[in-house]
């Protein structure tokens, strides 16, 4: 029998601060499999872009990344996936400097979500001037209108991660993804 095209499948997604993924990358996948996630939206990933090995135990276990590393120490977000439950596609954002983030957009059914992981440190001494809640402020409301105007239409935005605690448990969402 042939599957509608459009059936809607269920996914859960998570979000977790990694504190470094680079010594704990098979636990989380591990958590991702034990808790059903078909996607996990990261913070604090402290991936380089030539973490060649990191990102090869990533596919060999079967999952994806979209990850937008910090430039220096710490930092970075990211989106972990299992490609056989969705298929996300990334988007290109500004950069901001008081505030990481990556963007996806997912389909659901007919519709459209756009899901965007922000992280805003608040350790580094060295960026205080950056990292002034009234800068944050100011660049965060510029980020969400650009949010807004790419969407064009009605729809539904996401936002996850870590604003203003600094630490965030793994929080699940229940959605209903389009295949």
């Amino acid at each position: 029998m042939i599957e509608d095209l459009n059936t809607v499948l269920h996914a859960s997604i998570g979000v977790f601060n990694a504190r470094s993924m680079c010594n704990k990358t098979s636990g989380i996948l591990g958590m991702m499999n034990d808790n059903g996630l078909g996607l996990l939206c990261l913070t604090e990933t402290w991936l380089r872009n030539g973490d060649k090995a990191k990102f090869a135990e990533i596919h060999d276990q079967g999952y994806d990344i979209f990850s937008a590393p910090r430039k220096g120490r710490g930092g970075g977000v990211a989106f972990l996936f299992d490609p056989k439950i969705l298929n996300p596609v990334r988007n290109n954002t500004i950069k901001y400097s008081s505030f990481e983030v990556l963007e996806c957009v997912l389909k659901s059914g007919d519709e459209l979500v756009r899901l965007c992981v922000v992280y805003r440190s608040t350790q580094a001494k060295q960026k205080y001037e950056e990292t002034k809640v009234a800068t944050f402020m100011d660049q965060f409301d510029l980020y969400l209108q650009s949010v807004l105007e790419k969407s064009g239409a009605p729809g539904e935005v996401w936002s996850t991660g870590e604003v203003w605690s600094t630490y965030l448990n793994l929080r699940r969402f229940q959605f209903p993804f389009g295949g």
